[in-house]
C-alpha cells in the first residue's frame, strides 16, 4: 500500500518465535540509523554564512545514500528551507545542464523584480542556452557567472539546499556550473550530491568530479550496524522477527547493505524458507 493507505498487519511465522503483529513501515519512509551522518548534513546547513558549501554522500548501490538525503531534505523543508532536487541519469550523450533544467527554468520564469528579471534574461534568455558547449569567446563562463548571480539574488539572505543524485553520471556542463556556484559570494547555498563509489572511478569526467570533491566534505556510508539492521527489520516486519544469531548471519551475508538486507529477508520470507528452517539454516 502507498502513502495515506491502510497497511495490512503481517503475520509472519519465523523460526519458532510465532506471529508478529505490528504494521510495517512503508518503504518510502524507511530510514534507520545514520545519526552521525544526518547531524553532519544538518551542521553544514546551519553553518552557512556568506559562502556556499558542498557535501558529497558516497557509497555502493543500496547503502542508503538517497534515504539519508531524503530524511535530511524532509527536516530542512519542515524548517522552512528552500530545497531544489535533481537527478542525473546514465546516458551516453547527456544533454548539457539536463539535471538542472527545472531549476534554471524556474529561475527564468519566476524571477521577481526588474533587476533580477533583467539578469535572468541575460543568463537564461537564449533559446539555445542548453547547447552552450565549448567556451567560445568566454560565452560559457559568462553564462555560468550570470546563472550564479541569478541564483544568489533569488536566494537572498536565506539559506537554500540543492540536492543532486548520482553525480557520477553528470554531464560536463552541470559539473562546471556546480563548481562555479561554489565560487559565488555571497551565497548561502548547501550543495548535497550523492555518488556511487563503484561508478565514480570510471567516469569520463573524473577530473571535474575530483575538483568538486576537493572542495567538499565527504560522507562515506558504510554497512548498517547490527542494532540498525535489527531496527530495519522491525520497521519492515514487526518486533524482533529473528534471533541475534540469525541477524548476524543475515548481516554478514548482505554486508549490512540496507537494500540487500531487505531483499534477502523478503526472499526468505516469501519463499517459505523461514517457516521450514531457522534463518541460519536457510542462508547456509
Amino acid at each position: 500500500a502507498g502513502h495515506g493507505g491502510v497497511h495490512p498487519t503481517l503475520a509472519v511465522p519465523v523460526a519458532g518465535i510465532g506471529t508478529i503483529g505490528r504494521p510495517p513501515v512503508p518503504d518510502a519512509e524507511l530510514f534507520v540509523g545514520r545519526a552521525r551522518e544526518h547531524a553532519l548534513l544538518a551542521a553544514s546547513l546551519d553553518g552557512l554564512k556568506r559562502s556556499p558549501r558542498c557535501v558529497l554522500v558516497e557509497g555502493e548501490e543500496g547503502i542508503g545514500k538517497s534515504a539519508l538525503v531524503r530524511a535530511f531534505i524532509d527536516r530542512a523543508e519542515e524548517d522552512g528551507v528552500r530545497v531544489w532536487q535533481a537527478s542525473c541519469y546514465r546516458d551516453a550523450r547527456p544533454s548539457p545542464y539536463a539535471p538542472l533544467e527545472p531549476l534554471l527554468e524556474s529561475i527564468r520564469h519566476g524571477a521577481a523584480g526588474d533587476a533580477l528579471s533583467a539578469l535572468a534574461g541575460e543568463a537564461l534568455g537564449d533559446a539555445d542556452w542548453r547547447e552552450i558547449g565549448a567556451d567560445v569567446r568566454g560565452r560559457r563562463m559568462r553564462f555560468l557567472s550570470a546563472v550564479s548571480r541569478v541564483l544568489a539574488q533569488a536566494i537572498g539572505s536565506d539559506a537554500a539546499v540543492l540536492c543532486i543524485e548520482d553525480l557520477q553520471w553528470a554531464d560536463a556542463a552541470t559539473l562546471l556550473l556546480l563548481n562555479r556556484l561554489l565560487d559565488e559570494r555571497p551565497l548561502r547555498l548547501l550543495l548535497v550530491g550523492t555518488r556511487r563509489r563503484e561508478d565514480a572511478a570510471t567516469s569520463d569526467l573524473h577530473h571535474l568530479l575530483d575538483r568538486l570533491e576537493r572542495r567538499s566534505r565527504r560522507i562515506d556510508l558504510g554497512p548498517l550496524s547490527l542494532a540498525d539492521a535489527r531496527e530495519l527489520l522491525r520497521c519492515l516486519h514487526g518486533e524482533d522477527p529473528i534471533s541475534d544469531g540469525e541477524l548476524r548471519a543475515l548481516r554478514k551475508l548482505t554486508n549490512g547493505n540496507p537494500l540487500f538486507l531487505r531483499e534477502w529477508f523478503l526472499h526468505l520470507q516469501e519463499s517459505g524458507m523461514l517457516e521450514r528452517h531457522t534463518l541460519t539454516e536457510a542462508v547456509a
